[in-house]
């Protein structure tokens, strides 16, 4: 019966690994992407701003 008990305890164990494992990739990879869509949208609003920028230029000559 105490074998029977330990196994048991054995795989909760190993599922709560698992589960904590999981757990810690989806937070990783959620703020990876978080971070590249950050950076996304300050490349995005540097280009339109020199954009903008060279277009005002070439408009006083």
């Amino acid at each position: 019966m105490l074998a029977i008990h330990g196994a048991a305890q054995e795989a909760e164990s190993a599922k709560a690994a698992i589960v904590l494992i999981a757990a810690v990739l989806v937070i990783f990879w959620r703020l990876v992407l978080r971070i590249l869509l950050a950076i996304i949208a300050i490349v995005i609003v540097v280009l339109v701003g020199s954009g903008a920028v060279v277009l005002l230029q070439s408009m006083h000559r």
